[in-house]
C-alpha cells in the first residue's frame, strides 16, 4: 500500500491552515472536476484523490490522527508499505478507491475496520534477530534490527571517496529499507572516519528506529589508503628524475611541498612526507608517500624524438636481456 501525503495533494505546507487549505481545494476541485474533463480516467481519479485529501485536513481530528500515523512511521509521500504489519487486512490493497469513494489507505486509518492507533504506539516487542537483503546507495543491509516500542534498528553500508571522508561532508541518499520503503536522507560524513566506523542516525530507522550507516571508504584516481598512510601517484618525466630535480607536490590536505628526486630513482619508488597522511578522528596522523610514476610526453615532437635518439646512443641503462 502507497502512504499517500494530503498535503501534497493539495500542494499546501504541513502547518497550512484552514483557510489555506479550503482555498487550494476549491482551486483544484475546479480545475479537475469531472464536468470540465468529461470521459477523463486521469482527471476523475486526481479529483477523487484531491476531495480524499480535503476531507481529511479540513476535520481537526482526522488530520491529527493522520499526522500522528504519519510522523510515527516516518513516512513520506509515495513510501509503500504492508497493512498487515498494523493489522489490517482487505483484499483490495493496492492503493484503489472503492465504493465509499475512499482509497483503501483512506480506510484503513479511518474506516469502521481501520487500526487502532494508540494500541499501535503504545506497543513493545521483544528483541527479532534478521538478515535483511536491501539496498541503500551501493552498500546493503546486514545484521540484525532490533525491536523497541517504537520502531527497529537497522544497519547497513555506504562506500565514499577518500577525499570525503578526509575532509568531511554530507550526501543526499536514498535509502530502501528493508520493508520495502524508500526515504532520502542526509548524511553527515565526520571528518577523519575510518574504513568500518559508523555513523548513527536517531529516528531514520523503521518505524523511528535509529539507523547505523557503516562507512567504507573508496580508493580515488592517483590517491589510495593504507591504514593511516595515504598512497599518491607522483608522475615525472625522465629529465626530472635522470637531474635529480626539485618536483612541487601538492598534498590532499592541500600543503604544497618540494621534494628533491634522488640519483637513480625509478618508476615504483616511495618517497616519504612524515605526518601528511590521513588524520583520524582522534586526532592521530600517518604518513604520505609518494609513488614516482616516470612519464613520457604523448605526442613527442620531431625535436623530441630526435633527442631521445641521440640519449639512446649515449645513455648507460640496465640491458632486459641479460
Amino acid at each position: 500500500m502507497e502512504y499517500k501525503d494530503y498535503y501534497k495533494v493539495l500542494g499546501v505546507e504541513r502547518g497550512a491552515d484552514a483557510d489555506t487549505i479550503k482555498k487550494a481545494y476549491r482551486k483544484l476541485a475546479k480545475k479537475y472536476h469531472p464536468d470540465a474533463h468529461p470521459d477523463d480516467k486521469e482527471s476523475e481519479q486526481k479529483f477523487k484523490e484531491i476531495n480524499e485529501a480535503y476531507e481529511v485536513l479540513k476535520d481537526p481530528e482526522k488530520r491529527k490522527k493522520y499526522d500522528a500515523f504519519g510522523q510515527n512511521m516516518h513516512f513520506s509521500g509515495g513510501t509503500n508499505f504492508d497493512p498487515s504489519e498494523f493489522g489490517w487486512q482487505r483484499a483490495n490493497t493496492g492503493g484503489g478507491f472503492g465504493r465509499g469513494g475512499f482509497s483503501d489507505f483512506f480506510e484503513m486509518i479511518f474506516g469502521d475496520q481501520g487500526i487502532d492507533l494508540e494500541d499501535l504506539f503504545s506497543q513493545g516487542g521483544g528483541t527479532i534477530h534478521r538478515t535483511y537483503g536491501g539496498n541503500f546507495g551501493n552498500g546493503g543491509f546486514s545484521g540484525s534490527t532490533r525491536r523497541r516500542p517504537q520502531g527497529q534498528d537497522v544497519e547497513t553500508q555506504y562506500e565514499v571517496p577518500l577525499t570525503m571522508a578526509m575532509n568531511g561532508g554530507e550526501e543526499i541518499i536514498s535509502l530502501t529499507y528493508p520493508d520495502g520503503n524508500t526515504k532520502r536522507i542526509k548524511l553527515h560524513i565526520p571528518k577523519g572516519i575510518m574504513p568500518g566506523e559508523a555513523v548513527k542516525l536517531k529516528g531514520q530507522g523503521i518505524n523511528g528506529g535509529d539507523l547505523k550507516v557503516r562507512i567504507q571508504i573508496k580508493d580515488q584516481k592517483g590517491l589510495k589508503m593504507e591504514g593511516r598512510d595515504l598512497i599518491m601517484d607522483l608522475p615525472v618525466a625522465p629529465w626530472e628524475a635522470a637531474l635529480n630535480e626539485k618536483v612541487r607536490v601538492k598534498t590532499p590536505s592541500n600543503m604544497t611541498v618540494d621534494i628533491k628526486l634522488k640519483p637513480g630513482l625509478s618508476g615504483g619508488k616511495r618517497l616519504r612526507i612524515a605526518g601528511q597522511g590521513y588524520t583520524d578522528r582522534k586526532g592521530q596522523k600517518g604518513d604520505l608517500y609518494v609513488e614516482v610514476n616516470v612519464v613520457v610526453p604523448k605526442s613527442p615532437s620531431e625535436k623530441e624524438k630526435k633527442l631521445y635518439e641521440e640519449l639512446k646512443k649515449i645513455s648507460e641503462v640496465p640491458r632486459r636481456d641479460g
